[in-house]
């Protein structure tokens, strides 16, 4: 057997991923009419994530009505179809004042958290935001903060929206409350003051502070980003990068690159903070590889989450006892984005010559990590081949198990047309 690799080369584009990149944020507040229209209008089609806030201050002394549960179903529906991974972010407050506008009573707050996780798990959102409290929904500012009242919001939210829904809280010290030593690998974080100043506003414990450890307190930068590198190896961490006190001009481009490769960050605000944003976009990215002279804000942009290349490809035939013609598919590919997948997956290969051939190598590229030391993974698949002579090309596609979108590699077609090998028989 002779076979021949196709040609593969880093690119810069940036790539319309599944569960990945820049965030669009859109805001629901619960009985008010919301605009189908509006939202496709400002919609950007080159993003793959949104973020809906769902604000249901107003029944913070009532149930939530039916007609608001539908019409949460119906807005999640629309973004669905217009092919959207969502999070979403119930909250009471967005004006900074949850004492104000949270239940009185907790087991009000416990059923609205029932009904609308049971909405999230039908209609399979992406994952939930935070624990419906605090300011803006971000778990501080709110009267139920305590270990208790966290680890029972929690367990109602579990119950409902199932094992398999990926949750994200604040601070790692909120995850080290809900699940003490333990890890809950659908757990996840979100980061609304990434890079803010040397502590994320309260994220991180301040130099000396917390000599004592007490797991329900922040850690030191350094230790939580260890942390967050460890349980963000299964569920997903994002937010929003703000200027803040300018500590971000503390640190370069390998600095950036190297601290979002610990967090494992997923996504970030397209929007806000500007402040920030503007800085990376001017800058020209110093760091070697296929984006260097770029902007550093497109090559942030590029990475976010998971970035696949396809490193190798190898065909081997397996001559069985029994004469069926058989080869051995092995491809190592790399993840160069900051975080692993998270988004269910499936691969297939095709095999194109007098025939085409199609299987699915059951393959989960869910298995793969992100960073040095994880970020490369071998693949085999044996496939049965015809007999005889022949040329044959090797296609490989990634498809999101649910809908079957295209996952694409940064170093082949969009469409996959020439193939990534060709062997002759």
């Amino acid at each position: 057997m002779i076979y021949k690799k196709e040609k593969t080369v880093q690119c810069k584009k940036t790539l319309t991923n599944p569960g990945r990149g820049m965030l669009q944020i859109f805001y629901y507040n619960g009985g008010e009419e919301w605009s189908y229209e509006e939202a496709a209008g400002c919609m950007v089609d080159e993003e793959s994530l949104i973020l809906l806030v769902i604000n249901i201050g107003r029944y913070r002394n009532d149930e939530i009505p039916s007609d608001i549960l539908t019409e949460t179903g119906r807005i999640i529906d629309f973004f669905k179809e217009n092919k959207k991974d969502i999070i979403v972010r119930p909250v009471y407050d967005s004006k900074g004042q949850a004492l104000l506008f949270e239940p009185s009573d907790f087991e009000l707050l416990k059923r609205h958290a029932a009904k609308l996780c049971n909405l999230f798990k039908e209609k399979n959102v992406f994952m939930i935001q935070g624990l419906f409290i605090g300011n803006w929904g971000e778990m501080h500012g709110s009267r139920y903060t305590d270990d208790i009242h966290l680890r029972e919001i929690y367990g109602i939210m579990r119950e409902y929206a199932g094992e398999d829904m990926y949750l994200a809280v604040r601070c790692p010290y909120h995850y080290r409350i809900l699940c003490g030593s333990g890890y809950d690998r659908k757990l996840g974080l979100f980061d609304d003051a990434i890079l803010s100043s040397e502590t994320d506003m309260g994220t991180f414990a301040p130099a000396g502070a917390n000599k004592e450890h007490d797991v329900r307190l922040p850690f030191e930068r350094e230790e939580e980003l260890d942390f967050e590198n460890k349980i963000c190896r299964y569920a997903p961490n994002g937010g929003e990068a703000v200027y803040g006190d300018g500590y971000v001009n503390t640190m370069g481009q390998r600095d950036i690159v190297n601290m979002f490769t610990r967090m494992r960050l997923t996504y970030l605000n397209r929007l806000y903070d500007r402040n920030i944003l503007d800085i990376w976009e001017r800058e020209k990215c110093t760091l070697q590889g296929s984006h260097k002279e770029e902007s550093f804000l497109d090559y942030i942009k590029d990475h976010l989450g998971y970035r696949l290349v396809l490193r190798d490809c190898r065909v081997k035939e397996i001559k069985s006892s029994n004469g069926i013609r058989q080869i051995r598919i092995t491809l190592k590919i790399q993840n160069t984005g900051f975080a692993p997948v998270y988004i269910n997956n499936k691969v297939r290969i095709i095999l194109k010559g007098e025939k085409i051939l199609t299987e699915d190598t059951g393959w989960n590229l869910c298995d793969m990590g992100s960073g040095r030391g994880e970020d490369i993974k071998t693949f085999e698949h044996v496939m049965e081949v015809p007999k005889g002579k022949g040329e044959y090309g090797l296609y490989i596609f990634v498809y999101t198990g649910d809908d079957n979108r295209p996952v694409l590699f940064s170093n082949l077609d969009p469409e996959n047309k020439a193939g990534i090998i060709k062997f002759y028989r």
